[in-house]
């Protein structure tokens, strides 16, 4: 009996102190980030506009989605929730609008703010150059840690963009980060 409860003690001490050097080292970085990025498309505005505006058909091109969800407007704006393929759910509001140049997305954890995703369209000879700007909130810093060592590289943004390009018809076209910063 000595030996198991021996174990047990081990085992919790073992995993608090884990825990507790999870929690420091991801004090050390930063709880809120910002990217953005770009990708060219050979299609005009409005056309890009058509597709990025209409959030209840992402799913059907965008593959790290496998469902959208319209949920009650919230603050008498139109508001979703995506579900990702990993099984996670995200719950979105449009914030701002003005079309066919630019869209603010919320995104909306138990009725806190924890980031946006700004979507800005700027006519590039006969296509449109499309910016986006993801900012995250991450207020927990175990979850910052996991999300910096094991959330792997490629921003929801990234995953956006690429997809957009295929759906337009642009494959070949590249995300290209234009810069990324944490505060």
């Amino acid at each position: 009996m000595k030996k198991v409860l021996a174990i047990v003690v081990g085992a919790l001490a073992l995993g608090g102190g884990a825990f507790g050097m999870s929690w420091i080292a991801g004090s050390a970085l930063p709880e809120d980030q910002e990217s953005t990025m770009t990708v060219s498309s050979r299609q005009g505005p409005s056309a890009v506009w058509r597709v990025v505006s209409d959030f209840e058909q992402h799913a059907t091109w965008r593959e790290d989605l496998v469902a959208v969800e319209r949920v009650d407007d919230i603050a008498g704006n139109p508001a979703w929730r995506e579900f990702g393929v990993g099984g996670d759910a995200t719950t979105f509001v449009t914030a701002a609008w003005s079309p066919p140049h630019s869209l603010r997305r919320d995104i909306v954890e138990d009725g806190y703010l924890m980031g946006s995703v700004q979507i800005d369209l700027l006519p590039e000879g006969m296509g449109t150059r499309v910016t986006l700007v993801e900012r995250r909130r991450t207020p927990s810093p175990v979850a910052r840690l996991v999300k910096q060592r094991f959330g792997g590289n490629e921003s929801t943004g990234h995953a956006l963009l690429r997809a957009l390009a295929d759906h337009l018809g642009d494959p070949q076209n590249q995300v290209a980060e234009v810069e990324g910063t944490a505060e």
